[in-house]
């Protein structure tokens, strides 16, 4: 018996981030029959400085750990030696609720802006304490005031120019927030000549973007080259407001804001 195409069946999608870091994004398109390339448009690079200030701090003078990115739970790990609170990897907890596993051993919370980044925890051992339902850093912030005090020290790692929201929203009601900036994210100017290739291909029909910066990264790299008719996907609010910043329509908005809403977004509008 064959099997029913894919509702995406026929169409190209460009992922704009590294393999290893899309692995959900492309199994699940490639499960609706898609046909999918990837073409990373920015690159990571640490900030060695702060990096060394990480190291030497103690984690047991913070209350929670909070990561907005799977980038910053790498580079938060790698510059930390041994890793705080270790959770064996056997004992700890898959599910995305607040688990035994990581409340048996003293030491900070857990809080991670969504599935993704809860997994880059696990794949090192840690559970993630607390996952908003929505994954962007307005979710996050909510969801965090709803359960710390004032006065609750936070440790939040992240990339250079990242945006404030979440910072303003713990500080305005309070918390102690010690912000160390690892990373820094800019164009990938070694793939430029695969995207300006993958952009004048007859056959890409959409182009997915998971972050503000990824889009400015594609826009950096592709020289000028038009993106249009080719739908743009955004997994958010915040990253479809920079694609329209920079023109490219049109463009569908994951809702939520997912891997699966993204796909589903997709779906929606080219089966419609």
């Amino acid at each position: 018996m064959r099997e029913m195409p894919g509702p995406l069946s026929g169409r190209r999608v460009l992922v704009t981030r590294p393999a290893r870091q899309s692995r959900s994004l492309i199994e699940t398109l490639e499960a609706a029959g898609a046909q999918v390339d990837t073409c990373a448009t920015i690159e990571t690079v640490p900030l060695e400085h702060n990096s060394e200030r990480l190291g030497i701090l103690n984690p047991a003078d913070h209350d929670w750990f909070v990561f907005t990115s799977q980038t910053a739970v790498r580079f938060f790990f790698e510059s930390i030696e041994p890793p705080p609170n270790h959770v064996p990897q056997d004992r700890v907890g898959r599910d995305r609720q607040t688990t035994t596993a990581s409340r048996e051993l003293p030491g900070p919370r857990i809080a991670a802006v969504g599935p993704a980044t809860a997994r880059a925890l696990l794949d090192r051992g840690f559970t993630a304490d607390l996952v908003p339902e929505e994954s962007n850093a307005e979710a996050l912030t909510r969801a965090m005031l709803k359960v710390l005090p004032s006065g609750t020290r936070v440790l939040f790692p992240r990339a250079r120019g990242g945006r404030e929201t979440l910072v303003e929203g713990l500080e305005s009601a309070g918390m102690r927030l010690t912000l160390i900036e690892l990373y820094e994210s800019r164009p990938a100017i070694e793939f430029a000549g695969r995207l300006q290739s993958l952009i004048a291909s007859a056959g890409l029909d959409v182009v997915t973007f998971l972050s503000p910066s990824a889009i400015d990264g594609f826009m950096a790299l592709s020289a000028g080259q038009r993106v249009a008719p080719r739908l743009c996907g955004c997994i958010g609010d915040v990253t479809a407001s920079r694609a329209r910043f920079h023109g490219l329509q049109p463009l569908v908005t994951a809702d939520p804001s997912s891997i699966d809403g993204l796909v589903k977004a997709l779906v929606n509008h080219l089966s419609g």
